[in-house]
């Protein structure tokens, strides 16, 4: 055999040596046992939303109250239907008048007994003031009748003038008394006549008054607009307002809203309201009609907080959030909307996945891959959203999801483990709720 054929043939029986040796090797490598994934930082624009479920509300309502009546039953007899509209002046609801009616009936019957005792009061009088007027003219002719016989006894004995003048002045004692006697008794007639008068005029006011509240119990529309019903409390529960409730005095029982000014009522958590300020950004959709999005911002937040109806120990804020599109024949009062306010907006931060981190939300953690190493590598964050953590600073290397039992069996010294597959996950886009 020629030399250079069996160079050429050796060389090709090592090549084919290497390639079955390369083989075997592939086939008995080690196979992975754990996929791993892992990504890097990554700057980008993030919106931090808010997200909240609330109740169309009007801005410039107008609540209708229950009649300003004391002491009597305001009980409904008749309501407009919910959602209809109303002029201005119409009747909207009526409250059962039987109580004022019975009353008013009551007191007429009072004032009539009243006006029957002035009248015998006076007949009485009228009959003792006559017969005191008949002694005062008993005694005007006595001391007439006395003072011409002391008159005639002018140049009489001294003992008959004497007598004559004992018996003139009687008969003046008897006149002054007389007339006190009218004069008293004319004085006690106009005192109980007095005192009669002004408990007619008493009984006379009140049937006025009760009459007036009869116009009150059939309520009519302040202004033109929809009916709606609010919740409200009734016999210790939070309800709307029906036929045969007996409402409290001055309660607001029925709402004409503004269609053309419409809010969302929220309420916003102790941690929630210190992000939020007032002038925000915010997106609208009714739950009735998710596909269609209103704009808005936040109008109003109150200061003082109030506990929850369901749980007194659960501290929230009203919020309201102005729609700023009109629609009036889409957005009524009652309808349950989602709103996202943007309550911040960061431009060019770095963002994580939240899934690669870990620990309490004071403290976050992160698998760090670093050196050929995994390390666990506590972070700082701006901010945070649904999906994404802002950090404050970069960290030192790559970002794996490792759970602790896979760090302590693995033990993991080098990224090119042989047992483990790696895969990279892209960063997605996305904000939500803080």
């Amino acid at each position: 055999m020629p030399r250079g054929r069996a160079v050429a043939f050796a060389f090709a029986a090592v090549g084919i040596l290497a390639g079955g040796v390369g083989l075997l090797l592939w086939v008995k490598r080690p196979k992975p046992i754990w996929v791993l994934e892992w990504t890097e930082a990554q700057r980008r624009d993030v919106a931090v939303v808010w997200e909240a479920g609330g109740v169309l509300e009007s801005e410039g309502a107008v609540n209708v109250l229950t009649p300003l009546i004391p002491w009597f039953r305001r009980g409904l007899v008749w309501m407009a239907p919910e959602g209809a509209l109303v002029r201005r002046n119409e009747p909207v609801a009526k409250f059962d008048p039987t109580d004022i009616e019975l009353s008013i009936e009551s007191a007429r019957w009072e004032r009539g007994g009243y006006r029957a005792q002035q009248f015998d009061l006076k007949f009485a009088y009228r009959q003792r003031l006559a017969d005191l007027q008949q002694q005062l003219d008993t005694s005007v002719q006595d001391q007439k009748a006395s003072q011409a016989q002391y008159e005639s006894t002018e140049f009489g004995v001294e003992m008959e003038r004497g007598k004559a003048l004992a018996k003139l002045r009687q008969s003046m004692a008897e006149l002054d008394l007389a007339r006190s006697r009218i004069v008293q008794e004319e004085r006690k007639r106009d005192l109980e006549i007095r005192g009669l008068e002004d408990q007619i005029n008493q009984v006379t006011e009140r049937i006025r008054m009760m009459s007036n509240w009869l116009g009150l119990l059939e309520v009519r529309a302040p202004a033109e607009g929809l009916i709606t019903y609010p919740n409200i409390r009734i016999a210790g529960q939070e309800r709307k307002a029906s036929v045969g409730d007996n409402l409290g005095y001055g309660q607001v029982f029925i709402s004409i809203p503004n269609l053309f000014d419409m809010n969302v009522a929220l309420e916003a958590g102790e941690d929630a309201v210190r992000r939020l300020a007032v002038g925000q950004k915010a997106e609208v959709s009714l739950e009735a009609d998710p596909g269609k999005v209103y704009p808005g911002v936040v109008r109003r937040l109150n200061p003082v907080a109030r506990v929850k109806t369901q749980n007194r120990f659960v501290k929230i804020f009203p919020v309201a959030v102005k729609i700023l599109r009109e629609a009036p024949e889409a957005l009524k009062p009652g309808m349950r909307a989602r709103v996202r306010v943007t309550v911040s907006d960061l431009k060019n931060v770095l963002t994580v996945p939240l899934a690669f981190l870990h620990g309490p939300d004071s403290a976050p953690m992160a698998w760090i891959v670093t050196n050929g190493q995994i390390r666990e590598w506590p972070l700082e964050l701006a901010d945070r959203t649904e999906r994404l953590a802002v950090l404050s600073q970069a960290a030192p290397g790559r970002f794996v999801k490792l759970a602790d039992d896979q760090r302590r069996v693995l033990r993991l010294t080098n990224v090119f483990e042989p047992r483990v597959a790696w895969k990279r996950v892209a960063e997605k886009t996305g904000g939500g709720n803080r």
